[in-house]
């Protein structure tokens, strides 16, 4: 029989080309790339023994017996092999480089069967022998390979239809192929034993195999050329799995952003490259991960690292020169140490994250080490964050009233609306940490909403009117005061509930003045045109709050209560409040103070000349049940 190799030689060169594409291009060492590698090299043999197989069998009388079962033997256990191996290599895709254990076992008791039938063929004529003519037969076992590679379509089947969301359209298609295209490489071969294709076909598939599964792009950063986050996910997860200690040191630069609108994108890449380059110069591309922006990350030995902090702190030491410019980019360095406190891929990177956000905050250092108390504050943003979302999604929120004592009419005539959070897990939230996280994360604008609206129901409700309320106090965010269309928004609500907008006087801060001046006028124009009026909160705690009182259509000034009480301690800041009251009345300002805490503060700031008084002298913010009953009972002592 003329056996047709051609598509044998073929195959070897197409795998020949994907190890050498595969060696040139730099591949992140996952388990996917490792398995990968060994199915090409294992079905780059199958087709060198099935070339060499035929030309020992052709060649029968001149050729030793026990050399034709070797080839020949070599040939069925490589080709059979890789089948396995690719079973292997599709439970490590599925699984993100993780195989079960059961699985492991699967494809080992499937390989030693194999080579348990194969390797004492020569003896036991099990699988192929040579007839007394030289006629190349097949046993009775030839045929369980093929109930195996039967098994190992059917398997790879199975796990493409289970776990074909994590599979792109591409990769769908080359398994697809790859299956159809086996099952008919053996008919053919079945009735045409003379033309050998099975190998030609395993080779097309490889090659589709590198297009699709293996994308080694997925983890390289097209900008800086280093590894990326989801590289870096995968070393750390690696190294955790195996118990080895490590060291990240993090690093970035808060000014990339500004450099980037200043300057350009291009200006910010070359900086980027600049930054790889030299790092990678030092410590090889395989220690260098770029996460995101300007923030990088160093893997090295936990013994070493201020070798690398201080590398880092040198290679930022000069401005880096793009073209005629030069830029100057302080950074902030994070270490994290494992197994300090390190549990799994997720505690990196928040400790990463959160000691970056601290370090920023603070301003005082550059360098910070990530503790298991930073890794906690972190969860605890987490969760807040969860629990912010939620409790936008369904309503969880509460607004408490805080009545506010009216000096001339000797009553309270209105009431500071104050958000509140609490949930079963985390209990009572303070605003002073929740607000801020909100803001950070784009939710206050929601929240702010939802108190209006609350405000709006109570207000429809007719009782604040019968309570002698003439409008409430509610806040507005940095956030919601930037928007430009921030006074329709409000507007709409007070008319979807038919509530008259001089039912609210909306508080702002000196850092709302300062966010957008344009847009912040625009809105309180429109808002004091139909009735609303402003006022400014924590006077006394910025540093330009004037400018604001001249450029503002402000109507009451609340003065900070750590000006009151300073002031009740220390004979200067009282100077300075009584000024402070005497320069606001003269600006014909309506004043709150808040803060007021017993009678002598209540009398020093009625005998100043104060409108009106806000503080747990009178009352700690309250439920609108509790508000409602609070001056009901209020009502009936005047009576």
């Amino acid at each position: 029989m003329d056996y047709i190799i051609h598509y044998d030689v073929a195959s070897i060169f197409i795998e020949a080309v994907i190890v050498f594409l595969f060696y040139m291009r730099r591949n992140y060492p996952t388990a996917a790339n490792r398995v990968y590698i060994r199915m090409v090299c294992m079905a780059t043999l199958s087709s060198a023994f099935d070339i060499i197989s035929c030309y020992t069998i052709e060649n029968f009388d001149d050729v030793p017996l026990w050399l034709n079962y070797f080839v020949n033997t070599c040939y069925l256990a490589t080709y059979n092999l890789t089948a396995v191996i690719y079973l292997y290599y599709m439970y490590v895709v599925v699984g993100h480089g993780n195989v079960q254990k059961s699985r492991k076992a699967l494809c080992v008791g499937l390989g030693a069967f194999e080579l348990f039938l194969l390797i004492p063929t020569a003896f036991t004529k099990a699988v192929i022998y040579f007839d007394e003519e030289g006629n190349y037969c097949h046993g009775a076992g030839f045929y369980l390979l093929y109930v195996i590679a039967v098994f190992i379509l059917v398997a790879v089947l199975v796990l493409f239809c289970t776990y074909r969301s994590r599979l792109s359209k591409q990769q769908g298609y080359s398994i697809t192929f790859f299956n159809i295209a086996t099952l008919a490489s053996v008919i053919v071969q079945f009735f045409f034993p003379y033309l050998l294709i099975s190998n030609f076909i395993i080779a097309i598939f490889l090659i589709l195999v590198y297009l699709s599964l293996q994308n080694p792009d997925d983890y390289i950063d097209k900008h800086s050329g280093c590894y990326n986050s989801d590289a870096f996910s995968k070393t750390i997860e690696s190294l955790i799995s195996t118990n080895q200690k490590f060291a990240v040191v993090s690093f970035m630069s808060e000014d990339f952003a500004y450099i980037n609108q200043v300057l350009g994108v291009k200006t910010g890449d070359v900086i980027i490259d600049r930054i790889a380059y030299n790092l990678t110069k030092k410590y090889g591309f395989k220690s260098v991960y770029h996460l995101s922006g300007c923030r990088f990350a160093i893997m090295a030995d936990p013994n070493h690292y201020d070798e690398v902090v201080k590398d880092i702190h040198n290679l930022f030491s000069l401005p880096f020169r793009v073209g005629r410019i030069e830029v100057n980019l302080p950074s902030l360095i994070c270490v994290v140490k494992y197994p300090d406190f390190i549990e799994s891929v997720d505690d990196v990177f928040d400790a990463i994250t959160y000691s970056f956000k601290e370090l920023s905050e603070k301003g005082d250092k550059s360098i910070i080490f990530a503790s298991a108390q930073s890794l906690k504050a972190s969860r605890r943003e987490g969760e807040l964050i969860h629990l912010l979302k939620s409790a936008i999604r369904e309503e969880g929120f509460d607004v408490y009233y805080q009545p506010i004592y009216s000096v001339k009419h000797k009553a309270f005539t209105t009431a500071e609306a104050l958000i509140r959070l609490k949930s079963d897990k985390l209990g009572y939230v303070s605003p002073e940490e929740f607000i801020p996280l909100a803001e950070r994360n784009g939710l206050i604008i929601e929240i702010g909403e939802i108190v209006l609206r609350k405000v709006c129901e109570y207000i429809k409700s007719g009782v604040p009117e019968k309570l002698g309320i003439k409008y409430f106090e509610v806040n507005l965010s940095t956030l919601q005061c930037v928007q430009d269309n921030l006074a329709e928004k409000l507007l709409s609500i007070m008319w979807e509930y038919k509530v008259s907008p001089t039912m609210f006087n909306f508080e702002i801060t000196e850092t709302s003045g300062s966010a957008n001046d344009d847009a912040l006028r625009k809105n309180m124009k429109k808002l004091i045109d139909c009735g609303s009026s402003f006022s400014m909160d924590d006077y006394g705690t910025g540093f330009s709050t004037a400018t604001y009182l001249i450029s503002l259509p402000l109507r009451i000034i609340k003065i900070d209560k750590s000006i009151l009480w300073s002031a009740m301690e220390k004979e200067e800041a009282f100077i300075i409040l009584r000024n402070t009251v005497q320069m606001l009345k003269q600006l014909n300002k309506k004043i709150v103070v808040e803060g007021v805490e017993n009678e002598k503060m209540r009398d020093t700031l009625i005998e100043m000349g104060c409108d009106f008084l806000q503080g747990y002298f009178y009352s700690k913010p309250v439920t609108e049940s509790e508000f409602t009953k609070y001056m009901e009972s209020n009502l009936m002592s005047a009576h």
